[in-house]
């Protein structure tokens, strides 16, 4: 098994049970129960993720979030869509918010340091298209 493959089951795991949400053109993995955002694909092509959901994932192979951060991005690129174009890093952006449906490719990766952002989760939550729990599978 590759590092990818290991990493990508790691994630496959933490994610089992993940709801999507469809909101203001966004696409976002939400774990409704627990309020607990993992994702969120703009329009745009940005890719923004729970930087502390990850740092738990990355644990076990004591790698570095931001530093492998193109692991995540290949993640989304391989159960979401095909299509990266490039991943860099973008650490002041706290919040964006977009109009259409997603119809591009991840233009860039971005991570945002906040555990649960509860205000905004249930915003999204209580005002998206909502997808049941899925198991994801790469």
């Amino acid at each position: 098994m590759t590092d990818k493959e290991i990493i990508f089951d790691i994630i496959n795991e933490y994610v089992n049970g993940v709801d999507t949400y469809h909101n203001n053109g966004s696409m976002w993995f939400i774990f409704t129960d627990d309020r607990k955002w993992v994702i969120e694909l703009t329009k745009e092509g940005t890719l923004w993720y729970n930087f502390y959901f990850f740092q738990d994932c990355f644990k076990y192979l004591s790698l570095d979030v931001v530093e492998n951060q193109h692991y995540i991005t290949e993640w989304v690129e391989d159960t979401i869509q095909n299509g990266v174009k490039k991943t860099y890093k973008h650490p002041y952006r706290t919040n964006i918010m977009v109009e259409e449906t997603i119809e591009n490719v991840i233009k860039e990766t971005n991570w945002r340091k906040v555990d649960n952002h509860p205000t905004y989760v249930d915003h999204v939550i209580n005002s998206s298209h909502h997808e049941t729990k899925q198991t994801l599978v790469v």
